[in-house]
């Protein structure tokens, strides 16, 4: 009986150092920075508009107008998801539903904004077909 005491003395010891180890890790990580690099998703986009340009499909000043755009239309996304904040879990969950019912294809949108033509939406989609909303409305042609 003793030496199972003592195995279950040196399992409880091992637990407790990991977890204290754990925590001492965690608070010694750095919190992210918004000044630091883009995150990859923002990245594989920058790439793939480039190779367009590179392919005469975009202009540079397209590339920009295409940038901004996805820089408000994350800002606008960041602030209705701290709207979502103050919501009960009910109301979260029905706005939600009500947000992917109305969702529309983001390439779509900027056609209909002439921030771009409908013959480079569908290049980028070529190059970016992740980025394809399946379930979003598309205009009926």
């Amino acid at each position: 009986m003793g030496k199972n005491r003592k195995l279950i003395n040196l399992m409880t010891t091992v637990l407790i150092l990991s977890f204290i180890f754990s925590i001492g890790s965690v608070n010694l990580a750095e919190a992210p920075s918004e000044d630091k690099k883009p995150f990859p998703k923002e990245e594989r986009i920058t790439k793939s508009l480039e190779q367009l340009v590179e392919k005469g499909v975009l202009k540079p000043e397209d590339v920009e107008k295409i940038n901004n755009y996805l820089k408000i239309e994350r800002e606008e996304k960041r602030k209705m998801f701290e709207q979502m904040k103050n919501m009960t879990e009910e109301q979260r969950k029905e706005f939600i539903r009500n947000y992917r019912k109305d969702k529309v294809d983001l390439w779509e949108k900027m056609v209909d904004d002439k921030i771009i033509t409908k013959e480079q939406a569908d290049e980028i989609r070529k190059l970016l077909p992740h980025h394809r909303h399946e379930g979003c409305k598309r205009k009926q042609q």
